[in-house]
C-alpha cells in the first residue's frame, strides 16, 4: 500500500533507511546526560533513535554511530511504550553533506 496524499512519508525530503544499530547518545552540556540508543533509521539529514528518555524538542544532542560523532538538535520524541521512546534528530550537516553514507548494510 503506497502512502496517500499528504502523509507523512509523502512529506519528508529525504529518502529513509532501516538501520537497527546501537549507538550512543549525549546531551550536549549535560554531565551525566550519556545514554544507550538504537539507530531506527537514517536519512540525509537526521536519525530517528529509540532511547530510554524522553527529551524535549530543541534539545541539543551528539549522537556516536559507526565511528562518527553526529550533532543536532531532537526534533519530535514520541512514546512508543513505558520506557521507550522515538526521537527524531534533525542534525548539523550541510547541503552536500549526506548521512546515508555511513549506512552500509551488513550481512
Amino acid at each position: 500500500m503506497s502512502p496517500g496524499p499528504g502523509s507523512a512519508a509523502e512529506r519528508r525530503r529525504h529518502d529513509r533507511y532501516t538501520v537497527g544499530e546501537p549507538a550512543i547518545l549525549r546531551i550536549i552540556g549535560v554531565k551525566g546526560g550519556v545514554y544507550l540508543i538504537t539507530v531506527i533509521d537514517v536519512s540525509k539529514s537526521g536519525l530517528r533513535l529509540s532511547c530510554s528518555v524522553s527529551l524535549a524538542p530543541g534539545t541539543r544532542v551528539e549522537v556516536r554511530w559507526r565511528g562518527a560523532r553526529i550533532e543536532g538538535e531532537v526534533r519530535y520524541a514520541r512514546e512508543v511504550q513505558a520506557h521507550e521512546f522515538h526521537l527524531g534528530m534533525a542534525a548539523d550537516v550541510g547541503e552536500d553533506q549526506d548521512l546515508t553514507l555511513l549506512y552500509r548494510p551488513r550481512g
